[in-house]
């Protein structure tokens, strides 16, 4: 009986810990891996791109406009989707991309870029104009 109340016990601490983890919503950390997934690089990549997510968050937060932000974030989160942009210019090695923005790559004869993006007009569009008439940044953090 001790045994089976001590794996209770023990059930409902791990489920506890992963729902509380999932009420926690997105982190830099996992934006930043789906980032690296899509785009390529490495560890310092995904580090640098953590360090920029909580520059952001850290801007975003002295202009009071953190629940705004969250909420916009979780949505583009959810949503958006590895693509990729219209051609940087020629190529026949990636190599030859350097000028283009980074992590371009050389397929079929052109540099392409890959990143997280939106793809409809109407994603995040509500969460994206609360989060834009708080935001005094001027931009959209996820539009780099």
């Amino acid at each position: 009986m001790i045994r089976v109340l001590k794996w209770g016990v023990g059930a409902a601490l791990v489920v506890g810990l992963a729902l509380a983890a999932l009420a926690c919503g997105p982190t830099a950390g996992s934006y930043c891996s789906d980032r690296r997934e899509c785009m390529g690089g490495n560890d310092k990549d995904e580090d640098a791109c953590v360090d920029w997510f909580h520059s952001v968050e850290s801007v975003i937060d002295e202009e009071g406009c953190s629940s705004e932000f969250d909420d916009y974030f979780e949505c583009f989160f959810d949503t958006a989707k590895c693509v990729a942009s219209p051609p940087a210019g020629p190529c026949t090695t990636t190599n030859d991309c350097g000028e283009a923005p980074f992590g371009a790559t050389c397929q079929s004869g052109q540099c392409i870029v890959k990143d997280l993006a939106l793809q409809g007009a109407q994603d995040c569009a509500k969460e994206k104009l609360i989060f834009d008439n708080c935001n005094t940044l001027g931009s959209d953090p996820f539009q780099r």
